[in-house]
């Protein structure tokens, strides 16, 4: 999945589009976790359960990452990571990155350390 997707076509797709994301990631520890979120509406769901449903436009505006910080939990090993993404307007993009609690501001964003993305075997 990555840390951000973004349509740069200069035409934007039609409205009222559901797009789907999923990504397997393993971490060393069982920990805290940020999610920084940016999207106008989306659900999250994290290991089977969802953790953010934003089902309401809200601002994210255009240059920006990320609107939203939540905390989750996530188990040491594999997780399963599930996004949907709601698009009713204009351009298709939403941005998701998995971050270290951090209390020195210095080190926001930073990704939690040892984590893997990956897919599934098939």
């Amino acid at each position: 999945m990555g840390d951000y997707f973004a349509r740069t076509e200069k035409t934007p797709l039609p409205a009222k589009i559901v797009g789907y994301a999923f990504t397997l990631f393993d971490v060393p520890r069982e920990q805290e976790a940020e999610f920084w979120i940016g999207d106008k509406a989306i659900r999250i769901y994290l290991n089977g359960k969802l953790i953010y449903d934003q089902s309401q436009p809200s601002p994210f505006p255009k240059g920006t990452l990320f609107n939203k910080i939540i905390r989750a939990r996530v188990k040491a090993g594999e997780n399963r990571l599930l996004v949907k993404v709601f698009q009713s307007e204009g351009y298709y993009h939403f941005s998701l990155n998995i971050c270290e609690p951090e209390p020195n501001p210095n080190f926001n964003g930073n990704r939690i350390w040892g984590l893997k993305f990956r897919l599934p075997e098939l």
